[in-house]
């Protein structure tokens, strides 16, 4: 089995990684004026252009625009001002509106160079001049662009072997100086300045509009990741897997269910190879598997599942060598896509979701001590989860316990624990549920549930979506304090790290609070928290909560 983190059904996973192209309001070259939108197109700049994807990913993405009369003017020339406030808008850096250090930049640019020279992207003449309105060399466009996409240290890190094999590949390679050399021969490595048609480099001549549009977004394009493969296996029990992978950690991930049944996912800030990939998939649930870029900018990876006879689909993006199966060893970063099997006429199939349910403690672990009752959590938390398993179980849905009686899994605390997420792995668990009880000072009280991950960036987005959902309606069926779903302090629970289903905590009340301890001794109170995990349960799987009435 692969250890996943279970990302959802049809929501959207935040990561924590920024997109690089930061959308910023119109940046405008010279006197141009905005043109209303990209469709009316420019009429200097065709669809053949070598320019055209870059000027309109760039428009689209509010970074340039056009002139009132539709055009671009795609050879006119930009200018050190300019160039400054592309960085300073691309890269998404407040303008600074102190004084500029340069006496010479004027209200049009001061904000922009001062914000660019805070950076260390731009710098003056000796003079103590910036000269705003000279024409920017294309060396220059390179120290600029490197600088402003983080990659200074790489390139000043290169050797002079290095940036001469680079630099001679170009007849003119003597007019690059000796400050940018290093700066060009990287932005050359990174493809975002090549020769003209007779082979020249052409360091020393003014970079053109079309030109500082195809650098900025070749180096967007640098930044971001391409899709390395695509694979499937329909050879699991219950369902096919569809794994697309990636050279970094995605941005997120985004689906929908499109018309004529395709599950179509979104894997921002990625770009696709040239011509897209293509899997034929031999299963039951998926048809021909493609990825291909996004219609829209900034760019992404777009994968088409077409889904034939199905029972529901999880999305969800996994970390490098997570799992020992056919699918994981060696692997990197990868968004994967389940699509669960539909139950079958035989009344025995096993597609029909499976839910692990896990009594806290046991055996010599008491768990919590009532300080009021005297009662071990032990034991209610077997009470309340044996209740679940009838309720489940009556509905028609399947379902294993860790226990069902008082006994420990293993001999030490580890030893118990891991064991308890190996019985949900072994059985082919959807979800796995643990049902605690809380103690901690005496004063504190409510309810809380708990979902894998450590904090806000790394976290399971389906063990939140399933704590989300059960703990709104266990706080819904026994009115105590609303605590909330969360991670567990910052740490990871062993249970929920050896399991490879998404799986969450329940921690129904506080037996050493003085009314909730006395709450768990009522049998109506744990009726009804067994029936508010439920519907919760009910809800996350999509089933009718109805079936299991509050009363």
């Amino acid at each position: 089995m692969e250890q996943t983190r279970s990302m959802g059904m049809g929501r959207w996973i935040m990561r924590g990684a920024k997109l690089g192209l930061v959308v910023v309001a119109s940046l405008i070259f010279g006197l141009a004026l905005s043109v209303p939108a990209w469709s009316a197109g420019f009429s200097d700049v065709g669809t053949s252009s070598v320019e055209y994807e870059a000027v309109q990913y760039l428009v689209e993405a509010k970074v340039l625009n056009g002139y009132s009369d539709g055009t671009f003017r795609p050879g006119e020339p930009v200018t050190r001002g300019q160039a400054a406030k592309i960085m300073v808008l691309q890269q998404g850096v407040a303008p600074v509106k102190t004084a500029c250090r340069f006496s010479d930049v004027d209200s049009v640019f001061a904000a922009f160079v001062e914000a660019a020279a805070a950076q260390g992207w731009v710098g003056g003449y000796p003079d103590g001049y910036f000269r705003p309105y000279d024409t920017l060399q294309r060396q220059h466009m390179a120290v600029i662009l490197v600088r402003g996409m983080g990659w200074e240290q790489q390139a000043k890190a290169m050797s002079s072997t290095q940036m001469q094999d680079l630099l001679g590949r170009f007849p003119d390679l003597t007019q690059v100086s000796a400050e940018a050399g290093r700066y060009v021969a990287y932005a050359i490595e990174k493809g975002l300045i090549n020769g003209d048609a007779e082979g020249r480099l052409n360091p020393v001549s003014g970079v053109t509009r079309a030109q500082a549009a195809m650098m900025t977004y070749r180096a967007e394009m640098a930044k971001m990741g391409a899709v390395e493969g695509l694979r499937a296996h329909a050879g699991h029990s219950d369902r096919t897997r569809v794994v697309v992978d990636l050279p970094a950690e995605p941005a997120g991930v985004t689906w929908a269910l499109l018309d004529g049944n395709v599950l179509q996912v979104t894997i921002p800030a990625m770009t696709v190879p040239p011509g897209g990939l293509s899997l034929e998939v031999d299963s039951a649930e998926v048809g021909v598997v493609t990825v291909g870029a996004s219609s829209v900018h900034p760019p992404a990876a777009v994968v088409n599942v077409p889904l034939r006879r199905y029972n529901g689909y999880q999305v969800f993006i996994m970390e490098p060598d997570v799992g020992p199966d056919d699918l994981s060893t060696g692997r990197g970063h990868r968004v994967v896509i389940d699509v669960l099997r539909a139950p079958s006429d035989n009344p025995g199939d096993n597609s029909i979701p499976l839910v692990a349910l896990d009594p806290g403690h046991g055996g010599w672990d008491p768990g919590a001590v009532s300080p009021f009752t005297g009662t071990q959590e032990k034991t209610v938390n077997l009470k309340i989860a044996k209740r679940i398993d009838e309720l489940l179980r009556g509905v028609g849905l399947r379902t294993v316990m860790t226990r069902t009686e008082d006994v420990a899994l293993g001999a030490t605390l580890t030893e118990d624990l891991t064991r308890r997420g190996e019985i949900a792995n072994e059985a082919g668990a959807t979800i796995l549920v643990l049902i605690h009880n809380n103690a901690h000072d005496g004063n504190s009280n409510g309810t809380e549930t708990f979902y894998w991950g450590t904090d806000s960036k790394n976290y399971s987005v389906e063990g939140k979506r399933l704590a989300e959902t059960v703990q709104r309606h266990l706080v819904a069926a026994i009115g105590l304090k609303d605590r909330g779903a969360k991670t567990w302090y910052g740490k990871t629970l062993k249970v929920l790290d050896t399991a490879y289903m998404p799986g969450i905590m329940v921690e129904v009340a506080f037996m050493d609070h003085p009314t909730e301890a006395y709450l768990l001794e009522d049998e109506a109170f744990l009726e009804r928290a067994a029936r508010g995990v439920t519907r919760g349960i009910l809800a996350y799987l999509g089933w009718d909560i109805n079936l299991v009435p509050l009363s």
